[in-house]
């Protein structure tokens, strides 16, 4: 049996510090059929001279800036994969994370997204400690709803399951809870499954969009209202939206 082609779309702006490191944790997977798109979301770093690094390694695709879900339905659009994983671009992934995420999708047909673990990292790269996600099963559309506990780049789904969902926002006044808000709407879709194993690194430093309590505070009460109104979110789950 041919193995699934794996889509991993890594979406960077103003990155380039860290975007080899990143890709070089794709690269070094122990899976090993997957297409690499990199979306450069207008970066004016020296990000184009990162991908020049990796030519016939990866897609490499700029865009003008348009935040992080245009530049992720970017490499939805992009994508051939039967499964697709979007990972940020100052995160790393261990070796084994996509062979072990496979191999679970395709004993569980049924499963549309699973995710893991996560260590988190300084901007050194050290290990600070290790993340363990609430563990759930199933349609856990009202649990997402409560907190999103999955850490961006820590799952793998089905790419059709990415399509039906319709990709994630693009409003700006969402920017930072955008995923949150595309897990929501996956969630009615399709089941979730963990693995508890840790099998990527978040990294966290001063400069990262989740640093800026503020800012994700404004985000989060924007994405809030734009699920509360949405026609797909079904009205037995609305009395556990937060209340911003």
């Amino acid at each position: 049996m041919t193995a699934p082609l794996v889509s991993v779309v890594i979406a960077s702006y103003n990155q380039a510090k860290y975007l080899g490191y990143t890709i070089e944790s794709v690269l070094k997977q122990t899976y090993g059929n997957v297409e690499l798109i990199v979306i450069d979301d207008g970066s004016t770093d020296h990000t184009q001279e990162i991908l020049s690094h990796y030519s016939g390694c990866l897609k490499p695709i700029w865009q003008p800036n348009s935040e992080r879900g245009a530049a992720r339905n970017r490499g939805l659009r992009e994508a051939h994969g039967d499964f697709i994983a979007f990972l940020d671009a100052d995160d790393l992934w261990m070796p084994e994370k996509l062979a072990r995420e496979v191999e679970f999708l395709i004993e569980h047909p049924d499963i549309g997204v699973v995710y893991s673990d996560i260590l988190v990292i300084d901007g050194a790269g050290g290990v600070a400690g290790r993340l363990q996600k609430s563990s759930h099963f199933g349609w856990v559309t009202r649990e997402i709803l409560i907190s999103n506990f999955v850490s961006f780049s820590s799952h793998l789904m089905r790419r059709s399951a990415a399509i039906r969902a319709g990709g994630f926002p693009e409003n700006r006044m969402i920017s930072g809870s955008e995923d949150w808000v595309f897990w929501v709407r996956v969630s009615t879709l399709t089941q979730f499954a963990h693995l508890g194993i840790a099998s990527s690194m978040y990294r966290i430093y001063p400069e990262n969009t989740s640093s800026n309590a503020s800012a994700m505070e404004r985000a989060m009460h924007h994405a809030a209202a734009e699920v509360e109104n949405a026609p797909w979110l079904p009205a037995e789950v609305k009395d556990v939206l937060p209340v911003m």
